[in-house]
C-alpha cells in the first residue's frame, strides 16, 4: 500500500485545498470548481431544467445534482436529532462496558455538522429518460433549489474510527479493493459496508470472503462507509440515509490535514485475478442434492433456496430413481416430498402391480438454526422421511462456511445418512437410550407415523464436502464425503461401494434449469435434472391486456356518458361493475363480490378510468366493494393530489399513498350524498358460462406411478332473485390412462374416498356439481349460507354454514352442518345407499407473521370418524401460496390403513403470474401420499370464509411481483446477494 500520494494525487490535492466539500460533515475533495446553486423561480419539470442547462452542466457532477425542497428540511432535521440521540445512547452503553468509542464520537460530530438540506432523491438525472417516464419526473416549484459542483475525480472511504481516505476514482473499481487500500495492515477488515452514491442511492454491501456480493459500480464522488462497532444494521441504515440526504456540501472552514490520500496498489493483473475469484464466488449459489433438498450429492448442506422457491428434480443412481418436490415457504424452512423408485424391487406381487418397481414415499423438513457470520457457520437441522415408511429415515445436523469461491459443509448424520457409523452418538452423554436406533421394520407398520422413537438415535456418520465454480463457465463442481457405506440398505438391498468420496458436476443451463452428472460410491454414474420456479417472484408482462388508460395531468373538457365508463371499467378490471354514480363533486363506482388475486392493481385501473371520464368539476373519486350485499370497502382519493402522484415524482422521500381505504363495519353508515346528478346502472347477466380444459392426476398408485385424465369442462352460474344462485359443472373425459386402473384398495371404514377408481372410470361424461345456494348477511358481523344439490363428484345433499367475521380482523369462526348421500359412480342424478351427517367448527387465524395463516377444523368427517384438521399456509406478496395440512381422528392407524393419518401439501398459483393476459383464476395443486377414507372432508358448494375474502386485513397487500432486475431501470434494481440464482 502506498502511503504517499502519487504525483497525480498531489496535483489533485493541491487544486482542491480551499475547495473542499463536506459529506455529512466529512471532507471530500471534488475539484476546483465551486459549488453552484440555483433557486427555481417558475414551475417546470426537472427534465426541462436539465435540457436548458445542458452546456452549463457539461463539466459538472450531474449524478451529484441535488434537488432541495424546503418542506423536507424540517423532517430531515428531526431525523438528525433522533439519530444523535440513538448514537449517543450507543456510545454511552459502550463506555459503561469499558469499550472505546472514538468512531462513534466522530460520527456524532459529523452528523451534527451536516446540514438538513431538504434533499429529495430522484429516480434518474437523465433528461431523456425522465421525459419518457413523466411519473418519475419531478415538477420543480418556486423556492426549490438545485445544487451541483464540478465533477470529482475521487471516491471516499469513511473508516469505522472516523478517519477519511480519498482515492482517485478508477473505472470499474470494486468496493472491497477500496476498503483494502484504505485500511492499514493491522486494521480489522469489515464484513459489510454501506455505499452512498452521489445520486443518494444507498446499499449495504458484503465485502468479506464469506459474504462476497456482486460488484457495485461506484460513481465519482461515491462514499463507502464502514460503521463503527456497536452500530446495528437498523441504525446504520438510518445513518447512511442521512449521509445521502446531506450530500456533498461546501465547507470553506474544513481542515484536510487528517485526510489520508491513497491509491489502489495492486497491479491490473492482480486486480483481474481477484475480481475473477470474486465473480466465481458470487456465481456459486446453493444447488439441489440427489434427494431434492439443498445440498451436494448424497449429503445435505445448511444452505437454503430463496424464499418462495419451488424445486422439482429427478435423479437416477442405480438402483434408485428419486422424484422430488421441495418448497421454501420461509427463509429458514425447507420442506418437500419424494418418491423413490427402487429398480430391483417390485411394488408387490406380479398379479397385483405387474412389473412396476417399488415406490417409497417420504416427507422431509430442514430448519436453519443459525445464519452465517464472520466467524460462525450457517447451521441447519433436518429430518428425512419424517412421516413415511422410515426405510430411508435419517436426521442430520450440518454446518456451512464460505470462503471466497469455496462453500464447505460438515455434518453428522443419524440413520440412513450415517450408516457408516463413524462415531458414537454424542447425545449418549444425555441418555443411554440414544445409543440404539430401532430398525425401520419395527416402525413402519401402516407407514405415515412420525418416527419419534428413532429420531437422532444410534451411531452417527460424518459427512461433508465442498462446492465451487472453477471457471466462468456455468459449471459447478461438488466433492463430498458420503456418510453411508450402503451395506445396510433397506429391503436387504446392499450396494457395493469402492469409495466414500463422490464427485459431481452441475451445469446451469439457465437460472431455472440444472443438469447434473456424477460418480458415486466409486462405481456408479449419477444423472439429474432440476427445475427452479421462483413462485414468490413470478411475473409475466400483460402483453395481451387492453391498452392501459394511464393518467393525464389534464381533466376532460367534455366527459363521456357514464354508460361508456361502465364498459371501460369492465374491460380494464375484468370485473362486472354494478354501476357508476355522480353526486355533486364525487363519482362512485360500485363492484360486488369481486374475485381477483390483485385487488389493488384492478383498483388503480378503476381510478384511472374514473379520472379520465369524470367531469372537470369532480374533486373526489370513490370505488366501493360490496360483500354479500353489504358495503365492505371504500377506496377514495382526492383527485388533484392523486393525479399529481400519478404524473410526477413525489416531493418527499416519504411517500404517502393517496388512496384512502376505509373498512366499513357492519354498523357503519355511509355518508349521506346529495341527490345524484347522474347515474348509470348495469343489469347483471343472470347466466354465465366458462369452458376450460382440466388436468387431473393420481400419483403413486400400484397400477401406475402417474394416472391422469385430460377433460373438457363447462362451468356455469345462474343468478336468481334474493341472492339465490345455481352453480354447476359438467365434464367430458378426453384423454386418460385409466385402462389399467384396477386396484381399489382395502378399507375398514365406509368407502367414502377409496372408491375413487369407480368414479374415475365408470363414465366419460359426468355432472361434477349442480347446487342451489344462498349466501347473505345475517346480522352485524354474522353471515349465513344454505345450499342443496350435488356438491362434488362423490357426495350431494343439503347443508348450511354460519360465520362470524369482523371486517379487517385476523380472526374468524364458523360452523357448517351437512346431511349428504353418496352419489352413483356414473355421477349423474342417481344415488347410492350411504348417508352420513358431517360438519365442522372452524377457527381461522391470520398470524400476521411472515404471511402465515392457520385453519383448525374440528368435527365429524364423511366416514363418521371425528377429529381435527390443522392447516398452515404461507401467502406471498404475489398471491401464490404454500400449505401443509394434517388430520387426526378417533380412527386408529390400523383402521385408517396405509399412511396412518391424512396429510398433504398444497400449492396455489394465480394465473395472473404466468399468463400474458390478466386473469382472476387460480390454479391449485394438492399432494397427499394416499387417498384413504379416514379424515375425508366434504367439498361444499359455498364456503363463507372465501366468499368474504375482501374482509381480510391483507386485502390490498397482494401485488404483482416486480419485474426481474435486468428489465428495470438501474435506480429501481434490487440488491442481489450471493444466494441469488
Amino acid at each position: 500500500m502506498i502511503l504517499q500520494p502519487s504525483p497525480v494525487l498531489r496535483k489533485l490535492r493541491a487544486c482542491c485545498v480551499g475547495g473542499l466539500l463536506v459529506w455529512g460533515g466529512t471532507t471530500l475533495a471534488v475539484g476546483a470548481t465551486p459549488v453552484q446553486q440555483q433557486t427555481i423561480q417558475t414551475p417546470q419539470r426537472l427534465s426541462a431544467w436539465l435540457n436548458q442547462h445542458r452546456d452549463e452542466l457539461a463539466g459538472a457532477d450531474v449524478l451529484g445534482l441535488m434537488w432541495l425542497v424546503e418542506s423536507e428540511r424540517a423532517a430531515q432535521a428531526q431525523a438528525r436529532e433522533r439519530l444523535l440521540v440513538r448514537l449517543a445512547d450507543v456510545a454511552r452503553e459502550r463506555r459503561r462496558s469499558g469499550l472505546a468509542t472514538p468512531g462513534i464520537d466522530r460520527l456524532i460530530a459529523q452528523v451534527e455538522a451536516g446540514e438538513a438540506t431538504g434533499r429529495v432523491l430522484t429516480a434518474a438525472l437523465d433528461a431523456r429518460w425522465l421525459e419518457a417516464n413523466p411519473a418519475r419526473d419531478p415538477v420543480l416549484q418556486p423556492g426549490d433549489r438545485l445544487r451541483w459542483a464540478g465533477r470529482p475525480g475521487t471516491v471516499q472511504v469513511l473508516a469505522d474510527d472516523g478517519r477519511r481516505c480519498v482515492l482517485a476514482q478508477r473505472a470499474a473499481a470494486r468496493v472491497h479493493e477500496l476498503v483494502d487500500a484504505c485500511l492499514d495492515a493491522q486494521s480489522a477488515r469489515p464484513d459489510r459496508v454501506w455505499v452512498i452514491q452521489p445520486d443518494g442511492r444507498v446499499q449495504r454491501h458484503g465485502v468479506a470472503a464469506w459474504n462476497t456480493e456482486p460488484p457495485l459500480q461506484l460513481a465519482p464522488g461515491a462514499l463507502v462507509w464502514i460503521p463503527p462497532a456497536g452500530i446495528d444494521a437498523a441504525l446504520a441504515a438510518d445513518v447512511a440515509s442521512w449521509l445521502a440526504w446531506a450530500g456533498p456540501q461546501a465547507d470553506p472552514a474544513a481542515d484536510a490535514s487528517d485526510t489520508v490520500w491513497r491509491q489502489v496498489e495492486a497491479s491490473d493483473e492482480q486486480l483481474a485475478a481477484r475480481r475473477q475469484a470474486q465473480d466465481l464466488a458470487v456465481r456459486n449459489p446453493p444447488t439441489l442434492s440427489d434427494w431434492g433438498f439443498t445440498g451436494l450429492l448424497q449429503t445435505p448442506t445448511a444452505r437454503m433456496q430463496p424464499e418462495g422457491a419451488l424445486s422439482l428434480s429427478l435423479q437416477r443412481t442405480w438402483p434408485y430413481t428419486r422424484t422430488n418436490v421441495f418448497l421454501q415457504p420461509l427463509e429458514d424452512l425447507e420442506i418437500g416430498f419424494r418418491y423413490t423408485a427402487v429398480a430391483n424391487r417390485l411394488y408387490g406381487a406380479v398379479n397385483f402391480s405387474g412389473q412396476q418397481s417399488y415406490k417409497d414415499k417420504s416427507i422431509d423438513a430442514k430448519l436453519r438454526l443459525l445464519r452465517e457470520g464472520a466467524w460462525s457457520p450457517e447451521l441447519s437441522v433436518g429430518i428425512l422421511d419424517m412421516g413415511g415408511t422410515g426405510l430411508f429415515g435419517s436426521e442430520y445436523l450440518v454446518a456451512n462456511k464460505r470462503w471466497g469461491g469455496l462453500d464447505f459443509s460438515l455434518g453428522l448424520g443419524w440413520g440412513y445418512l450415517g450408516q457408516r457409523r463413524d462415531l458414537r452418538n454424542p447425545l449418549s452423554a444425555v441418555s443411554a437410550r440414544f445409543d440404539d436406533r430401532p430398525g425401520a421394520s419395527t416402525l413402519t407398520g401402516q407407514g405415515g407415523t412420525i418416527g419419534w422413537s428413532r429420531f437422532f438415535r444410534g451411531p452417527v456418520g460424518v459427512f461433508g464436502g465442498v462446492q465451487f465454480r472453477p471457471s466462468s463457465w456455468p459449471l459447478l463442481v461438488k466433492l463430498e464425503l458420503d456418510g453411508n457405506d450402503y451395506q445396510s440398505e433397506p429391503q436387504a438391498n446392499r450396494q457395493p461401494q469402492k469409495s466414500p468420496l463422490n464427485l459431481g458436476l452441475v451445469y446451469q443451463l439457465n437460472p431455472t434449469v440444472d443438469l447434473s452428472l456424477g460418480l458415486q460410491r466409486g462405481n456408479r454414474l449419477a444423472f439429474g435434472l432440476a427445475f427452479h420456479v421462483p413462485m414468490a417472484d413470478l411475473n409475466t408482462p400483460k402483453l395481451l391486456d387492453p391498452r392501459p388508460i394511464g393518467v393525464s395531468p389534464l381533466r376532460p373538457v367534455q366527459a363521456p356518458a357514464l354508460a361508456t365508463t361502465l364498459d371501460e371499467l369492465s374491460l380494464q378490471t375484468g370485473w362486472a361493475p354494478r354501476g357508476v354514480t355522480r353526486a355533486s363533486s364525487t363519482v362512485v363506482a360500485e363492484f360486488a363480490d369481486v374475485d381477483s388475486p390483485y385487488l389493488r392493481d384492478r383498483l388503480d385501473k378503476s381510478l384511472q378510468v374514473l379520472h379520465r371520464d369524470a367531469p372537470a368539476e369532480v374533486e373526489r373519486l370513490q370505488v366501493r366493494f360490496d360483500v354479500l350485499g353489504r358495503p365492505a370497502l371504500l377506496a377514495e382519493v382526492d383527485r388533484q393530489p392523486w393525479m399529481a402522484g400519478q404524473t410526477e415524482a413525489p416531493r418527499s422521500n416519504t411517500v404517502v399513498d393517496a388512496v384512502q381505504l376505509r373498512r366499513l363495519d357492519a354498523d357503519a353508515v355511509l355518508p349521506a350524498a346529495p341527490a345524484p346528478l347522474a347515474e348509470a346502472q348495469r343489469d347483471q347477466k343472470p347466466l354465465s358460462l366458462r369452458p376450460s380444459i382440466d388436468l387431473h392426476q393420481t400419483i403413486g398408485g400400484p397400477n401406475g406411478f402417474v394416472l391422469f385424465d385430460v377433460s373438457a369442462s363447462l362451468r356455469g352460474r345462474l343468478s336468481l332473485p334474493a341472492d339465490w344462485r345455481v352453480d354447476g359443472e359438467a365434464r367430458l373425459r378426453l384423454i386418460d390412462n385409466y385402462g389399467g386402473f384396477t386396484f381399489d384398495g382395502s378399507s375398514q371404514l365406509p368407502r367414502v374416498r377409496t372408491d375413487m377408481r369407480s368414479y374415475l372410470v365408470t363414465s366419460r361424461v359426468t355432472l361434477e356439481r349442480l347446487a342451489l345456494s344462498q349466501a347473505r348477511v345475517l346480522t352485524g358481523n354474522q353471515y349465513y349460507a344454505v345450499y342443496g344439490g350435488y356438491f362434488e363428484s362423490m357426495f350431494g345433499g343439503v347443508g348450511g354454514e354460519w360465520l362470524y367475521r369482523r371486517n379487517g380482523s385476523r380472526w374468524a369462526f364458523g360452523i357448517d352442518a351437512n346431511r349428504v348421500r353418496q352419489r352413483d359412480f356414473h355421477q349423474d342424478l342417481r344415488w347410492r345407499d350411504y348417508t352420513v351427517s358431517t360438519g365442522h367448527a372452524t377457527l381461522y387465524w391470520d398470524t400476521g407473521w411472515q404471511g402465515i395463516s392457520t385453519r383448525l377444523n374440528v368435527g365429524q368427517y364423511l366416514a363418521g370418524d371425528r377429529g381435527a384438521t390443522l392447516t398452515l399456509q404461507k401467502t406471498f406478496d404475489n398471491g401464490t401460496t404454500m400449505a401443509v395440512f394434517a388430520t387426526k381422528t378417533n380412527v386408529s392407524a390400523a383402521q385408517f390403513g396405509e399412511g396412518s393419518f391424512d396429510k398433504g401439501i398444497s400449492l396455489s398459483i394465480p394465473f395472473d403470474t404466468f399468463l400474458p393476459r390478466s386473469s382472476n383464476a387460480t390454479g391449485h395443486f394438492l399432494w397427499r401420499p394416499l387417498t384413504r377414507d379416514g379424515g375425508a372432508m366434504l367439498g361444499r358448494p359455498v364456503e363463507l370464509h372465501r366468499e368474504t375474502r375482501l374482509l381480510d386485513p391483507r386485502t390490498l397487500e397482494q401485488r404483482v411481483a416486480p419485474l426481474p432486475n435486468h428489465l428495470l431501470p438501474v435506480d429501481d434494481q434490487r440488491p442481489t446477494g450471493q444466494a441469488s440464482r
